[in-house]
């Protein structure tokens, strides 16, 4: 399949998803008669290149076949992060 990383099956077991240079592929896969795999085709989806020590995928198949991929939002100014110590105390009991 000339290369590719963050291998997925199908819930079927029938084709086999990747990444490849920021594009999703699929690929047939057929154990009838030993392993043989069609020429992969790529997806009209693209998914966010992770960085250099990601060790999850950017994108998931779903059971019924949908493709879900994470957004690559940038932000000039990040997010806070909000830290509560001991926060059963502060429940209402």
């Amino acid at each position: 399949m000339n290369g590719g990383s963050w291998p997925r099956w199908s819930a079927d077991g029938k084709q086999l998803f990747f990444v490849r240079a920021g594009k999703l592929f699929a690929v047939g896969v057929d154990v009838t008669h030993g392993l043989h795999f069609d020429v992969p085709k790529a997806l009209p989806v693209t998914v966010p290149l992770a960085d250099a020590v990601a060790v999850v995928a950017n994108y998931a198949i779903t059971r019924d076949g949908k493709i879900i991929t994470l957004a690559n939002v940038t932000q000039a100014t990040p997010n806070a992060v909000h830290l509560i110590a001991n926060w059963p105390k502060v429940l209402p009991q």
